[in-house]
């Protein structure tokens, strides 16, 4: 009932006083539990903007509650495939006779603007909108359980419990979980997210079932906007506590959730990506093509790639299941970019898949598991002292890690570097973030100066951990040379395919407190990976131009590079 028309005698408010209005001429027509919980929610929340219409013929009402984005960072939304500024509505048709009665029907719709294609992120908001209900609806007609005993038998690690209580779980509530748990952090959380009881709305509120149903859906949603990378989209199960936090959502390595996302096409379009980010999504195509080309395939190839056999309907590559014969089979096979574009949309799964049954699978893999936020700059938006045309924008901290970055930052102040890396590391990097690889298996260069993610103010000590310096030593192309004057000079707008000729380098801004290890003036560590943002992202083909490693580009406080980077940054928001 989501687009019904209204007629004689219905509702259509559009704003809270209407809807007092049309509650106070029809005191019989809806439950008085019903009025009541969105009397709760308008006083708890009024943000919600909460609205409804009713179609007294079957006794149903769509009622709408709004969730704002403002609190996001505009990088996030954009990154979420959300329109920044415009509220999420979360709307429920439900009977309004019949509110919360048993064997009641509550159906889900979210979206921001109505007739526009629900993208992925919609998707699973409406998926955790459903699950809650359908759960919580149950819950409150056979009544609320006695309150559980705590029992301290049981400890979760003190890093564990913080990231509980970060995604707005109380000591008390998590101890009474861990109780009736398998003693595991994931087991803890599906319990607790099987009693709404103790969900936080905000640092400072705390809900129960006396707050009423709407105002708890409500408090639930607006905290698990902040923490959609947790859980899988589809299942949305919390993801193992050791894996990275970063800003995209992630299938999990359920069967079934891998089966929806490649046979389903849920949470992935490849045709719309190609058209809209051709740059990046070649990016990202030859990142992983480093990967899988690369000696040390078994090592750095993670997340290693999910295919499925539509036909034959079983899982032809993921990590339990490894070819890199196939897999280099397949990525080879993949047209360029250019050619896909001049590929009618519509047609591009079938074009791809006569090229090789496997193509497109993997090139939707490959776009849909990038877990980093990557925009190619325009133009005006270059650091021009990078002599490049391959720039992106490169963030992949996730809303609650930008937050504590930013609390950090304000107290201790920030600084910015380069991490420099071979290219078949980054097909990692930018999925599971910068992690501290010393002492690993990962570990590629020497760790002198003892464990920490490698850094460097001086662009000339990055770029030397990036083991590609062969174009540097050859006599530059005389568009090398040309580009080397004027970085404005405009270059191919895709990468060039040799991968041997290409080097990847990230600007990252550290935060200048004690975790930060100074031990000369070119080489830096971070030993903690969450105080360490990346935030640009550069690629050298083979016209990397020759006097880049003749300049002496220091990223003093105060510099100039200093500050275009810092405008950048402001123009990018």
């Amino acid at each position: 009932m989501a687009n019904m028309s209204c007629s004689e005698g219905e509702s259509d408010s559009s704003d809270a006083g209407d809807s007092d209005s049309f509650l106070e001429d029809n005191p019989f027509t809806i439950n008085p539990v019903l009025q009541e919980d969105i009397q709760k929610l308008k006083e708890r929340f009024p943000q919600s903007a909460v609205s409804w219409r009713t179609l007294p013929i079957i006794n149903e009402m769509d009622l709408d509650m709004s969730l704002p984005t403002t609190f996001l960072e505009s990088t996030v939304t954009t990154a979420w495939g959300l329109i920044p500024g415009l509220p999420v509505v979360i709307r429920i048709n439900l009977n309004h006779e019949h509110y919360l009665f048993k064997n009641a029907v509550i159906r889900v719709d979210v979206f921001q603007v109505p007739t526009l294609k629900r993208n992925g992120i919609l998707m699973q908001i409406k998926n955790i909108a459903e699950s809650f209900c359908r759960t919580n609806v149950q819950r409150i007609v056979n009544e609320r359980q006695s309150p559980l005993t705590c029992d301290e038998t049981i400890k979760l690690s003190k890093e564990e419990v913080t990231h509980l209580k970060d995604m707005g779980y109380t000591e008390t509530a998590i101890s009474q979980a861990l109780n009736l748990s398998d003693g595991t952090v994931n087991s803890t959380i599906d319990i607790l997210m099987q009693s709404s009881e103790n969900m936080l709305a905000s640092p400072n509120l705390q809900l129960s079932a006396h707050d009423g149903f709407l105002a708890e859906l409500y408090a639930y949603m607006q905290k698990r906007l902040l923490t959609l990378n947790d859980y899988c989209p589809i299942c949305d199960h919390h993801h193992d506590i050791k894996l990275s936090v970063m800003l995209k959502p992630m299938i999990c390595g359920s069967t079934l959730c891998i089966f929806s996302f490649q046979t389903l096409g849920v949470m992935a379009d490849a045709s719309t990506d190609i058209v809209t980010e051709p740059q990046v999504v070649y990016l990202l195509l030859q990142l992983t093509r480093a990967a899988v080309e690369s000696a040390r395939h078994d090592l750095i190839l993670a997340p290693y790639p999910t295919i499925v056999d539509d036909k034959l309907h079983e899982i032809v590559l993921y990590e339990q299941k490894k070819d890199i014969t196939l897999l280099k089979e397949i990525i080879s096979s993949i047209p360029h970019i250019k050619t896909l574009l001049d590929i009618d949309p519509e047609n591009l799964k079938q074009f791809m898949e006569n090229v090789h049954p496997f193509s497109y699978s993997l090139l939707r893999w490959i776009i849909s598991s990038n877990r980093s936020h990557i925009v190619k700059l325009a133009k005006e938006q270059y650091l021009d002292f990078m002599h490049t045309n391959h720039q992106f924008l490169l963030r992949n901290s996730p809303p609650l890690e930008d937050q504590r970055f930013r609390e950090e930052k304000s107290k201790s102040g920030s600084v910015f570097a380069f991490h420099g890396s071979p290219i078949e590391n980054w097909h990692s990097i930018i999925r599971q973030g910068l992690l501290v690889a010393s002492g690993t298996s990962k570990q590629l260069n020497g760790a002198a100066y003892g464990k920490g993610i490698y850094i460097s103010p001086h662009l000339n000590t990055s770029l030397g951990y990036c083991n590609r310096l062969l174009s540097i030593s050859m006599p530059p192309t005389k568009k090398a040379k040309k580009a080397a004057v004027d970085p404005n000079d405009p270059q191919d707008e895709f990468i060039d395919h040799l991968l041997e000729k290409m080097t990847c380098i990230a600007l990252c801004e550290v935060i200048n407190n004690n975790h930060l290890k100074r031990h000369c003036d070119t080489i830096w560590t971070c030993e903690k990976s969450e105080f360490i943002c990346t935030r640009f992202f550069f690629v050298y083909d083979r016209n990397f131009p020759a006097n880049l490693v003749e300049q002496e580009i220091h990223m003093k406080p105060g510099s100039k590079y200093v500050k275009q980077i810092e405008q950048a940054l402001e123009a990018t928001k």
